[in-house]
């Protein structure tokens, strides 16, 4: 277990899930991209325990040449730090899948991103601002309960419930990879841009699920306004620094329930 343990550690510190619009690939057409940028220490470290290479990168639409690679996998030495832009994007139907053709203006080639699997995109968009209604993607609502969900995979989970006066309550469940090496332990520490801290003493630590813990505990509304104009740069329970996956998602999905009715 502590092995795997720190494998998933690892994997986290270095496949940070990038600022992908996986709710909308369609948007990225036209804009630029850069991809994930590692050291050769970095690709290192990756290499004995297999992930140092790239899927889903063809040539061509019909996957039948691995750009650079073989077997559907790219080596990331091929790819790293490279910014490229978004030429087209093309949705197969058959495939459910999103073809984002790339290019440097010399050759072109094309990434494979799933549609309903969860499928981490090694790069990020360079200029493409999102529209406030696009993160209402990650929001479904229960009208019988009046209650509204946000999470973003095994990052965090956000509840909110407005009762029968309006008045709205929140609980947030916060997710890692790391172990803490405890369970039941009360507290979590939230690190804000500019270098605001919020303080949840009442947050409980706990096991989830396999290699995961989960912290979690109701948040006021003061804090639910922070959390929305502010990215979230690190957490801390049980006396470990913790890195936070996708504050631009989690802020702006705090923002969107904020105004939710």
């Amino acid at each position: 277990m502590k092995k795997f343990t720190l494998l998933c550690a690892l994997l986290c510190t270095f496949f940070a899930f990038a600022q992908f619009p996986e709710k909308d690939p369609l948007l990225l057409k036209g804009h630029k991209i850069k991809m994930d940028d590692y050291s050769d220490e970095d690709l290192r470290r990756l290499a004995p325990i297999g992930f140092d290479k790239y899927e889903n990168f063809y040539t061509d639409m019909e996957h039948r040449k691995t750009y650079k690679g073989t077997n559907s996998q790219t080596p990331i030495k091929e790819l790293r730090g490279r910014v490229l832009t978004v030429s087209d994007v093309v949705y197969n139907e058959k495939q459910s899948a999103y073809w984002i053709e790339l290019t440097d203006g010399i050759e072109k080639f094309y990434y494979r991103s799933y549609k309903d699997e969860k499928q981490t995109a090694p790069f990020k968009p360079i200029d493409l601002e999102y529209a406030p209604e696009y993160w209402d993607k990650y929001i479904s609502a229960d009208s019988k309960h009046n209650t509204f969900t946000a999470n973003k995979d095994l990052h965090f989970n956000i509840v909110k419930r407005v009762d029968a006066k309006g008045k709205a309550g929140y609980y947030l469940s916060l997710y890692s990879g790391y172990s803490t090496d405890c369970t039941d332990e009360k507290g979590v520490q939230l690190f804000l841009e500019g270098g605001e801290v919020l303080k949840f003493p009442n947050f409980i630590v706990d096991h989830a699920i396999g290699a995961l813990y989960m912290a979690g505990g109701f948040i006021e509304e003061s804090s639910v306004k922070k959390l929305s104009e502010k990215e979230i740069t690190g957490m801390k329970w049980c006396e470990k620094e913790i890195k936070f996956y996708e504050p631009i998602i989690f802020k702006n999905i705090m923002a969107r329930l904020s105004t939710t009715k």
